[in-house]
């Protein structure tokens, strides 16, 4: 990629040495404006004037934190920045020469963008048991570094105050007991100084005097005007034994953003919030409903988001012990919804002109099973279709011999020696009539791995499989057999683990999403009246994140401890702890040839690493139209790709792994 920046580079001066009277367009003019979201996310704004000159632009996106962007319009683009600090934003606007189909740098501008650090303050209160005066307040410190409060400054309002000292290590609540003199409304003010000197202050009035009762309570309701099932209603219900209204309702969504909304004493409700998650799942959303005279509470409960419906179809298989004929047939339906949905219907096809279609209820738990009689041996095409609960549907076909000359099988077999033990031994008991060699068998452990083992007429099938699982769970072990002459067989089985106390559990995931920077998921295992209340992160860098998905980048390349701390409402405890390796450089050396390319495009790849790597080729919409993987060795690694049956337009290929990412553009003619 740099020495096509280089080439472009020389191009662009070679026009710029022409005489003025050659050129009589206008030029283009790169400019951007930028708006800073606190706490890191800033959006850029295109203000560029495009100039006469003929030919499509691209518009290339440099942050300053090592990650860019490539786009085909004049849209604004959202970058999330690591954490504060000074960074030099650049735009660089391409010209695609529609004479010469290559592409020339035509203005560029950059500017610096100040990401500074965010702290706040806030407090609760929380009534005395013993005296209506009496009144405990609870600060609330937020810092955007996580930095810790080195002295909090109360003034309670009734010309009395006080500053406490705390040290950096000191891990409690920083709270406080003022006993009133009288009853009365009062403006109380916290100051929260921080370390690193930054300050913060929140004031707002409470009552003494008087046993404020309230309670914090939300539902979920049907979103207005929107068909994107990743958007959420929710409502406040508010509750106060004095019929005190809210001033101040404050969500967290569980995804590492929140809101407070304020009202006035007159508002009469509904107190709502429409939120857009950006992936579905389960999330911890918690209210905070503050009322006149102080009074707060807060309620948190698990909302699950659904993606779209999507849903598979597969057969197996299965033996019918109590009856010897061969001609008598099981097959067991093996049904796959994204968001659990049960199946309601499941038709079958034989392949014999006979067919037969049975639907279940939604309390139904059993196995999707059913027999049929063949009339003679052979070959015949079984299809199994599925429609889900909701509508959705799905159809499976395959060829599957019958007779006593004819067909294959395999049964899966888990070894542990414990229920509660991560780490699964399995063995693979497979046959066929008459007798065919295996060719391969394939795993899939359901949780997103799998494993596949050939076999040749020197070296004998392996039939043991050892898995280590990420957590507690339900996990669906799925096996492939291909023998040789054809014949496949297929079988799953769910596979349990218990967490070890029956109390909590958990794990996590990461992912390379950017040169040293990662994405990750925790995963919590609970009792359902026990929910989880802190996804805490230390990432081996001296910084610390929270919530059950977050986004990390590090400074410099190396092996990092990442640890993660699950607790839960009673005060259940787990910790989880990963090494991850980031690489030192922002990107590993990738070069393409011919650029622009008509049928054969080279690709020359410098790994660091010995290992499998994923290659994609994403178009101007940012569709990935092809995918590929291949095995690289440390030092130079050269592929040929076939690119003949791209439309033409400018594309990106990437070069993606857990330790390395290149990338790079290329014109397709």
């Amino acid at each position: 990629m740099r020495k096509l920046l280089v080439l472009l580079a020389g191009v662009a001066f070679a026009l710029s040495s022409l005489p003025a009277h050659a050129k009589s367009s206008s030029p283009d003019l790169a400019n951007f404006t930028f708006v800073i979201n606190p706490p890191n996310a800033v959006v850029f704004t295109n203000t560029s004037t495009i100039g006469s000159e003929p030919g499509d632009r691209w518009y290339h996106w440099s942050f300053g934190d090592g990650s860019q962007q490539v786009i085909t319009n004049l849209d604004p683009v959202t970058h999330q920045y690591p954490g504060p600090g000074n960074y030099t934003a650049c735009l660089y606007i391409y010209r695609i020469r529609p004479t010469i189909h290559d592409t020339v740098i035509t203005a560029q501008i950059c500017k610096t963008v100040i990401i500074e650090t965010v702290c706040q303050a806030n407090f609760e209160t929380v009534a005395s048991t013993s005296t209506a005066l009496g009144k405990y307040f609870v600060a609330q410190p937020s810092h955007s570094q996580n930095k810790k409060p080195v002295q909090v400054c109360w003034n309670f309002g009734d010309n009395s105050d006080t500053c406490i000292q705390y040290s950096t290590s000191y891990t409690g609540t920083y709270n406080v007991y003022h006993l009133y003199t009288q009853a009365g409304a009062y403006n109380v003010c916290v100051r929260i100084v921080y370390d690193g000197g930054c300050e913060a202050q929140r004031c707002r009035p409470i009552t003494a005097g008087e046993n404020d009762s309230c309670r914090a309570d939300f539902e979920r309701i049907a979103p207005t005007a929107t068909n994107n099932p990743l958007q959420v209603s929710l409502k406040a219900l508010p509750w106060h034994n004095h019929d005190k209204k809210p001033v101040q309702v404050c969500w967290t969504f569980g995804d590492n953003r929140d809101t407070c909304i304020q009202y006035s004493n007159t508002y009469p409700g509904p107190y709502t919030v429409n939120h857009t998650y950006a992936n579905a799942g389960n999330y911890q959303v918690c209210v905070k409903i503050i009322y006149q005279g102080g009074c707060e509470s807060t309620k948190c409960k698990l909302v699950e988001v659904h993606l779209p419906d999507s849903c598979r179809a597969n057969f197996e298989r299965v033996p019918i012990v109590s009856v010897n004929n061969p001609l008598l047939v099981g097959f067991h339906a093996i049904p796959w919804h994204n968001n659990g949905k049960k199946p309601s219907r499941i038709c079958w096809t034989f392949g014999d002109n006979k067919d037969t279609c049975i639907n279940y209820g939604q309390d139904y738990n059993g196995n999707y099973s059913v027999a049929h009689l063949y009339p003679h041996a052979g070959q015949y095409q079984v299809c199994v279709k599925i429609t889900y609960y909701g509508g959705c549907e799905a159809h499976f076909c395959k060829p599957v011999g019958i007779g006593e000359n004819s067909g294959c099988s395999a049964n899966i077999f888990e070894i542990t020696q414990s229920n509660n033990s991560l780490e699964r031994n399995f063995y693979a008991a497979v046959t066929s009539v008459p007798p065919h060699p295996v060719e391969s068998i394939c795993w899939r452990f359901g949780d997103g791995t799998d494993s596949c083992v050939g076999a040749t007429a020197s070296t004998p099938p392996i039939l043991t499989m050892h898995h280590v699982y990420p957590g507690p769970g339900v996990y669906h072990v799925c096996i492939r057999v291909v023998f040789q002459g054809g014949c496949v067989a297929e079988n799953c089985k769910d596979i349990i683990i218990n967490s070890p106390n029956d109390l909590c559990g958990g794990y996590m995931t990461d992912s390379l999403i950017a040169p040293r920077t990662f994405k990750f998921k925790g995963f919590a295992i609970h009792r359902p009246n026990d929910p989880v209340i802190s996804f805490h992160w230390t990432f081996g860098d001296g910084t610390a994140g929270n919530g059950p998905e977050v986004t990390h980048t590090y400074a410099n390349g190396g092996e990092y401890r990442v640890c993660l701390t699950i607790v839960t409402q009673s005060g259940c405890e787990t910790k989880i702890c990963n090494t991850i390796r980031a690489t030192g450089g922002n990107q590993t050396g990738l070069v393409i040839t011919p650029n622009p390319v008509q049928n054969i495009l080279h690709a020359l790849f410098y790994s660091t690493q010995n290992e499998l790597v994923t290659i994609k080729i994403v178009n101007a919409t940012g569709v990935v139209v092809r995918t590929y993987t291949r095995n690289v060795t440390i030092g130079a690694n050269n592929w040929d790709f076939d690119v003949s049956s791209l439309a033409p337009g400018p594309y990106l290929f990437s070069v993606q792994s857990p330790n390395q990412l290149a990338s790079a553009l290329f014109l397709k003619q």
